[in-house]
């Protein structure tokens, strides 16, 4: 089993920043939506909830790629990890790029590229998992 640790800062009025480590090593930054109290959503303006959820790369049809997909997380549908440069491009799915700033990330096909490489390299061995915190 391989985890990819995603250590969240708190949120902004926007978004909430973060980042992603791998074995205890900085992978990227991460920019989701704002976190919100147990049981409160808006559409396209929340993030997951905290957990563990775990990772398989899949075909998405949305980026017409293969993508990291969280399962099974709960009051989410297709949450995935990708780029994007602030939470508006996020939708739930937890964003990732090599640059950060106030509420925005960029350089984010590198960061994708990190992750996938990881992940290709481990997953017919082991089950990947994201860990959320």
């Amino acid at each position: 089993m391989k985890e990819f640790i995603l250590t969240r800062q708190p949120s902004t009025p926007t978004s909430t920043s973060g980042q992603l480590t791998f074995e205890g090593q900085h992978l990227a930054w991460t920019l989701e939506d704002v976190v919100r109290p147990a049981g409160v959503k808006l559409y396209g303006e929340t993030a997951i909830p905290a957990g563990r959820y775990e990772l398989v790369l899949t075909f998405s049809n949305a980026f017409q790629k293969y993508l990291p997909l969280l399962m099974n997380v709960p009051g989410f549908l297709g949450v995935r990890l990708h780029g994007g440069n602030h939470a508006g491009h996020s939708l739930g799915c937890p964003l990732l790029g090599l640059e950060r700033g106030s509420d925005k990330i960029w350089n984010c096909a590198p960061a994708v590229k990190k992750v996938m490489d990881l992940m290709k390299k481990h997953e017919k061995k082991e089950k990947m998992y994201l860990v959320v915190r």
